[in-house]
């Protein structure tokens, strides 16, 4: 009796550290925090987990509102309402041939079975410009993109992990923001999940990562090269996570059966 007791009570007790488990963020910052009241500036750090922004260049920013905070329904002619938490996205604005980008390091590298999580909403872009993320070393190497080409034949968002690949299936432009969530599924190997706003899964990638084999993913690059002059052509990016390893959950478990096994 007294087994059956303490098994049924250690699966509880399992249940429940799982779910908390599932539910635990490692990071997370949004535009919302308080430390962007001022605008976006190397040096803040809103949220939990992750390290200050840094990599912002104003004077290739394109203009002097080149990266700030701002709205991010004003953009393209989405349907979605934006990707803001309490009125607010991270902003970027580039033309004339400018680029403007920011960096946001993690506080270690990206462990096998964590996932980073983004949203982003792109808004119109002009015929060539790139808008999208890089994953990448704390060099600045990239390990994997995404982005969208502004007049893209194939009209198909993009990865890049050395070599340019559209995603299959294909996930049309859209100015109603995405969600992407990117997996470390092994040293070398990634899993990418691109939903819309919604939750709905639109399309997934999987492969091999670009880059120095074994080298860490340390930092997410968010960039807008060129995409256009006016509000309409902002991209925005907000809602940073990192969860942590389903690795864990297992090792939980395997745990609190030893445990029983040494009641018995």
């Amino acid at each position: 009796m007294k087994s059956v007791l303490m098994t049924t009570l250690a699966a509880g007790v399992l249940a429940a550290s799982a779910g908390q488990a599932n539910a635990a963020l490692l990071a997370s910052d949004t535009a919302s925090a308080s430390a962007y009241d001022d605008g976006l500036q190397n040096g803040d750090n809103g949220g939990t987990g992750f390290g200050a922004w840094t990599g912002r260049d104003p004077a290739t920013d394109g203009s002097t509102k080149g990266i700030f905070i701002g709205n991010s329904t004003t953009n393209g002619s989405g349907t979605s309402g934006g990707i803001n938490t309490s009125g607010e996205a991270f902003a970027l604005y580039a033309n004339s041939s400018a680029t403007a980008s920011v960096v946001r390091p993690f506080t270690g590298a990206l462990t096998v079975g964590q996932t980073f999580k983004i949203a982003l909403d792109n808004g119109f872009l002009d015929t060539g410009a790139t808008v999208g993320l890089g994953l990448q070393t704390s060099g600045g190497t990239n390990r994997l993109e995404f982005y969208y080409i502004g007049g893209d034949s194939i009209n198909s968002y993009k990865v890049n992990n050395g070599t340019q690949s559209n995603l299959s299936p294909t996930v049309g432009f859209t100015t109603d923001g995405l969600l992407l969530e990117f997996t470390l599924t092994a040293t070398d190997s990634y899993s990418l999940a691109v939903k819309n706003t919604g939750g709905t899964t639109l399309s997934t990638a999987s492969g091999s990562l670009g880059g120095v084999a074994g080298t860490g993913i340390e930092q997410v690059r968010l960039f807008n090269s060129n995409a256009g002059s006016g509000d309409a052509n902002n991209v925005f990016y907000n809602s940073l996570e990192v969860v942590p390893e389903p690795a864990s959950l297992a090792l939980l478990g395997f745990g609190a059966m030893a445990l029983l096994r040494r009641r018995k």
